[in-house]
């Protein structure tokens, strides 16, 4: 991977395994952006297609994200860039060591549209070594709600588990426990979220892609490979609702989000 390079896109395999009460499974391609946060100057010019903060073919608006994002709360103005609030909340959460990189995964916008259910921040500190993960769950309620993932000192965190506290699908309450991990190694990422209720396994979600330089011909051509357009996730979760719905899976109303936008997720693996 041309780790030089400020934005990377991520062309995945996504799959979601509903476990109970009934069984449901969804497959789709996605199309990410791996963006280092902190050269995202660099990135908006990387394409003519691709622009941070401006209309584009592929875009990303830092409103879609942390506490610029309308769901968060009234807007910190101590906060301006999305590096700095990612670096307090590692203070907040006890890492002492300052962050040399932070990298988010996030779905784009595409002409403008966004859909980015998760966006996963990884944080590093000068080493290399990773030291915090920021898991940022959104709902389409327009509300998000993080979890916050340190590491072991060596960088190793296997999984990361953690209380859910979030409503997201209206076919689960606000019941059980995720365990979620990312993890990268060369070309290939991945990212894994497992939902347990009642020590039973609910739900499996997981993203396997190949992390590729961003370029005009690599979005025109992502963008066909990947199915790509406009709305379609959109009308792709409507779709998975209405069967789900005529499989009489019990439906859940929303309940308030909770007062805080974030909670710990504790690591458990290698050390």
């Amino acid at each position: 991977m041309e780790t030089d390079t400020a934005c990377h896109l991520v062309l995945s395999d996504i799959h979601h395994t509903r476990h109970a009460p009934r069984a449901h499974f969804l497959r789709r391609p996605g199309l990410s952006v791996l963006l280092d946060i902190d050269r995202m100057d660099e990135a908006d010019n990387q394409s003519a297609l691709f622009s941070v903060g401006r209309f584009n073919l592929l875009s990303i608006s830092p409103s879609n994200y942390g506490c610029f994002h309308k769901g968060y709360g009234a807007h910190n103005p101590s906060f301006n860039s999305l590096g700095n609030y990612i670096r307090a909340l590692a203070t907040r959460y006890g890492v002492e060591e300052s962050l040399a990189k932070i990298d988010l995964l996030t779905f784009p916008r595409i002409c403008g549209i966004s859909f980015n259910p998760i966006n996963v921040y990884r944080c590093f500190n000068a080493e290399q070594k990773l030291v915090m993960v920021v898991y940022e769950v959104h709902n389409t309620f327009g509300e998000l709600h993080s979890y916050i993932g340190l590491c072991h000192d060596d960088g190793s965190c296997e999984l990361h588990d953690c209380a859910k506290s979030f409503h997201v699908s209206p076919f689960f309450d606000v019941q059980g426990h995720y365990q979620l991990s990312v993890k990268q190694r060369e070309n290939d990422y991945s990212l894994l979220i497992r939902y347990r209720r009642d020590q039973k396994p609910a739900l499996t979600a997981t993203l396997r892609g190949t992390v590729i330089p961003l370029t005009t011909t690599s979005i025109l051509k992502s963008m066909m490979t990947q199915r790509q357009w406009p709305m379609r996730p959109w009308f792709a979760i409507h779709v998975e609702a209405a069967k789900l719905f005529f499989k009489r899976i019990p439906f859940f109303s929303k309940p308030e989000p909770p007062v805080k936008p974030d909670s710990p997720a504790l690591a458990r693996g290698s050390k």
